[in-house]
């Protein structure tokens, strides 16, 4: 689904007609609409008190987002608000069925496993990826030597749709015991938890000043790829595909580091790591460069989601999981929102130019390392920057390996 469908997504919507900057929106905008969506999530798991039903059913809708997407692939232009509330149902659905399925993951893999549990799972995911992102990459490469792009695009979208359809009945084959349903905290509950305890405010704090940094450049890769350096389909797809690359070949080691270093650690190595990255875009525009610049980054990527995904999994109890996880989801979308608008309102005012890319790469890169340096030093005066053992008490014995 992520390799063949969503990864090609701005790429269809530059051949529908969408501007450079619409484009870069596009990449971040239905992120935001979708993270609006999916809060409905802990009233919805209520409803079907089923944790299973509830990621069955986002990660089927998401499934059949694909499919008025094939409809417009047989156009020459489409309307952008119709590109953009699909793709807001779509990440709406992957967003909705995140949360409840980190709770029922929980209850299905021991805490000492999960460090080798996610550090395999997301091997495994990258080398799906890789395999979509091959065959979709292959597939608009003749398709465009051949004049038939839109019968290509329809194909990679009925791809991901068969694959993301299998993957909800897969997981609606998996265990379920109606007695992991546990009864979770409401927002204003977990809301009042976060301004309560320094731990979620602090850590909170620092993943949304990172993110929105992060996504002043992130978004506009794409459109700096396709329509400035004028890669074709075919190293557009290896540019994509460094990035997985670089991510699959440091996953085996990444839970290994967190163990031996503790997840503070690591995140902050991950995210030092990504951020100079922007600023060497414009040091050369040779494929074998751009998918070295993609390899390091996914390297650091990998390092940082690991830990990341340890934090959240280890250190909320788990009638804050749900909600936790949601609002994590809405923060993580507005940090996007506000860094891709800026990004793009600077790229605009440069009427789109080398010189607006140069600016939102350069400056991107300044901010990021500035935010990750600063947070670092206050991680340092608070030793529960992350979660102490008092604020993680359902999950201290489980998380002693990862602090």
């Amino acid at each position: 689904m992520v390799g063949a469908g969503e990864s090609y997504l701005p790429a269809f919507a530059l051949s529908q007609g969408l501007t450079e900057v619409q484009a870069g929106y596009f990449v971040t905008l239905p992120l935001m609409m979708g993270a609006l969506i999916q809060m409905i999530t802990p009233w919805g798991i209520a409803q079907v008190k089923s944790l299973k039903k509830w990621v069955v059913g986002a990660a089927s809708l998401q499934a059949v987002a694909f499919l008025p997407l094939l409809i417009l692939s047989y156009q020459d232009s489409s309307p952008s608000w119709v590109l953009f509330l699909l793709a807001s149902v779509y990440w709406g659905a992957g967003f909705a069925a995140g949360p409840p399925w980190n709770s029922w993951m929980s209850q299905l893999i021991s805490p000492e496993e999960t460090s080798e549990f996610f550090a395999t799972r997301l091997r495994v995911s990258q080398m799906g990826i890789m395999a979509g992102l091959f065959l979709g990459g292959v597939a608009l490469h003749f398709g465009a030597q051949f004049e038939i792009t839109t019968l290509v695009f329809s194909a990679l979208f009925i791809v991901a749709f068969f694959f993301r359809a299998s993957s909800a009945l897969l997981l609606s084959q998996k265990d379920y015991d109606h007695t992991w349903h546990v009864v979770s905290a409401g927002f204003h509950e977990t809301i009042r938890l976060f301004f309560s305890e320094a731990p979620y405010r602090k850590f909170f704090g620092f993943l949304f000043v990172f993110f929105s940094v992060i996504f002043i450049s992130s978004p506009f890769v794409n459109p700096y790829f396709l329509e400035k350096v004028k890669l074709d389909y075919f190293s557009y797809m290896l540019s994509l595909g460094a990035l997985f690359v670089g991510k699959i070949a440091v996953l085996p080691f990444a839970g290994k580091l967190v163990e031996k270093w503790g997840v503070k650690r690591v995140l902050f190595i991950g995210a030092m790591g990504i951020s100079p990255l922007p600023g060497f875009w414009f040091l050369s525009q040779e494929v074998w460069f751009l998918m070295s610049l993609q390899a390091l980054s996914g390297a650091f990527w990998s390092i940082f989601e690991v830990s990341l995904a340890l934090v959240f999994f280890n250190q909320v109890e788990a009638r804050f999981k749900i909600s936790t996880l949601t609002i994590y989801n809405l923060f993580y979308a507005l940090a996007i929102a506000v860094g891709s608008l800026l990004g793009g309102f600077l790229l605009h005012q440069m009427e789109e130019s080398w010189k607006g890319y140069f600016t939102i790469f350069v400056f991107g890169a300044i901010l990021r390392c500035l935010v990750v340096v600063g947070f670092y030093f206050m991680s340092k005066k608070d030793k529960n920057f992350l979660w102490s053992s008092k604020s993680s008490k359902g999950s201290a014995e489980a998380s002693k390996s990862f602090l």
